[in-house]
């Protein structure tokens, strides 16, 4: 592998600026090479074709990160198109970067005609990932982090781990063009020469579920497990072809386009917009209400911590705590505390909308940079037991910084004095992809006593219906779990992924035989 560096200038400009910004998860989008524009499609119900962007010059490739940024590749330059329609010009000086992929850090990878697999991080930097190819075509990453890549001269898929080791994962393809994964972990590959598409499971097992297509190039899956394959000019089927449940029962989705060559699905990425958690507080170690949050990207953001207590009789919570005191630690070790909201930043408060109910609760207003920070809520004696809950409340949707995840650790107690976390998802494109974790047995190793043996995780939509649930994480969804890098340490543990709409939640943390102890419950923002 080569080390080879450079740092590409960020140019903006306006020559490619999308017609009009539309923004809904899980939309389709193509690449037209002939007329230089981007399509996007709805998937769900009747068919509606938009313009997204025009006047580029050779489309090929897109992508999308994490963060709803779609990249395009077009004859020698990459350009990047934020959620909020501006473009620039991201990499530049390149020989056709046909097919584009992103990893979880952010990182684009680009297949080009020098054989070249080049990898560039969200600041601009470039370097050759793998080099000595043949004719690289299609790319994707696994759940492990592991980059497929399909050589079309060499009919063969190659793999390559994370540090840049290679692999031959199959041989005796067809031409293969796009490769796409399934939420399960099988890999597709579009056979250009013979319009099919072979299916292998993790360990390389092959089955050819798809034929009779016309010179597919790019493969896409959406979240039910349906698959898109782009038909390119050759042979003039000039279409969009869906097969439902990626087997072989086949549909024109869209017809008449103008030599579509690549596909790309819009992820979820609303933000977390404000978060709480509501446990049982005691006196004693291990027995205060602990809300832990993360700030990432770049730029400071202002939010609201509350933490209530005797408002929520009102609600019909048994035993409020009766006043609650609330701290706030920064990662330099600094802290803010606040007991009784009014008798600081009173005007501040109210001027949000968000003031506590209650005089004798507390709030803090602050502007945070990037980082990690602890709330913590205790009882001011005499009274220092009941029920209360941490709130973080996100004031600047619009800054360039995200409350990527919420981590709460509490008692848990039979009856009502389980843990609740409650979370609001928005702002973004009308969905978010979200992962819960529910921990008890693994927070031992923290110096934590009396944890809570086998907690259990239900998910509810804000009519209390139950959305999913889990008991121990490897039971249900474990791929996609492992997939996250965050899967918990302890089988007796639960986790759920979900894709989520716009709107609010709750998780309820209990524990499967009604045993009490500390718990820990975590809400991770996965866009």
């Amino acid at each position: 592998m080569k080390n080879s560096l450079r740092f590409l200038t960020i140019l903006w400009v306006v020559a490619f600026l999308p017609l009009t910004v539309h923004a809904a998860a899980g939309d389709l989008y193509e690449s037209d090479f002939n007329t230089g524009k981007i399509f996007e499609f709805n998937t769900t119900g009747t068919v509606n074709k938009l313009t997204f962007a025009t006047g580029l010059t050779g489309v090929r490739g897109l992508a999308f990160d994490r963060a709803g940024n779609l990249f395009v590749g077009q004859d020698s330059t990459i350009v990047r198109i934020t959620p909020a329609g501006f473009t620039s010009v991201f990499a530049s000086g390149l020989h056709g970067p046909n097919f584009l992929t992103v990893d979880r850090a952010g990182n684009l990878f680009a297949s080009d005609r020098d054989g070249n697999i080049l990898r560039i991080t969200p600041q601009g930097f470039e370097t050759f990932f793998a080099t000595g190819l043949n004719k690289p075509t299609g790319l994707a990453f696994d759940l492990d982090g592991n980059l497929f890549v399909a050589d079309y001269a060499d009919n063969a898929i190659f793999k390559f781990t994370p540090d840049g080791a290679k692999s031959t994962f199959a041989l005796n393809m067809k031409g293969p063009e796009g490769v796409a994964f399934d939420r399960s972990g099988f890999l597709y590959v579009a056979n250009g020469i013979t319009g099919t598409v072979d299916r292998f499971t993790p360990l390389g097992s092959r089955t050819t579920p798809i034929s009779n297509l016309i010179s597919p190039v790019g493969i896409v899956l959406d979240s039910a497990g349906n698959l898109f394959a782009a038909e390119d000019c050759n042979g003039g089927a000039n279409d969009i072809k869906k097969f439902t449940g990626a087997t072989g029962t086949a549909s024109v989705f869209a017809s008449g386009l103008g030599c579509p060559l690549q596909l790309a699905i819009e992820p979820p990425r609303d933000s977390l917009l404000n978060i709480s958690t509501r446990a049982h507080v005691e006196t004693g170690q291990n027995r205060e209400l602990i809300g832990g949050f993360i700030i990432t990207q770049t730029q400071s953001k202002k939010v609201l911590i509350r933490a209530i207590g005797p408002s929520s009789a009102k609600l019909g919570v048994v035993s409020p705590l009766p006043d609650p005191t609330l701290e706030l630690h920064r990662p330099d070790g600094s802290t803010i505390s606040n007991d009784d909201w009014m008798d600081t930043q009173k005007d501040e408060i109210q001027a949000t909308g968000l003031a506590p109910n209650d005089n004798r609760e507390s709030a803090i207003l602050v502007t945070l940079d990037p980082g990690n920070y602890t709330a913590i809520v205790r009882g001011k004696p005499p009274i220092q037991d009941g029920v209360a809950s941490v709130e973080l409340y996100d004031l600047e949707l619009n800054k360039n910084s995200t409350v990527a995840n919420i981590s709460s650790r509490g008692f848990v107690e039979p009856g009502q004095d389980f843990m609740i976390a409650g979370f609001i998802t928005g702002g973004g494109n009308g969905a978010g992809k979200v992962l819960i974790r529910a921990l008890g047995p693994s927070l031992t190793q923290y110096g934590i006593t009396r944890v809570l043996p086998d907690p259990t995780l239900v998910l509810n939509n804000k009519d209390g219906t139950i959305m999913i649930s889990n008991d121990d994480w490897a039971d249900t969804q474990a791929a996609e779990i492992e997939g996250t890098g965050l899967a918990p340490q302890s089988s007796l543990e639960s986790a759920i992924v979900a894709y989520l709409p716009s709107g609010a939640y709750t998780a309820t943390v209990k524990d499967l035989k009604g045993n009490t102890g500390v718990a820990l419950v975590e809400v991770y923002n996965l866009r």
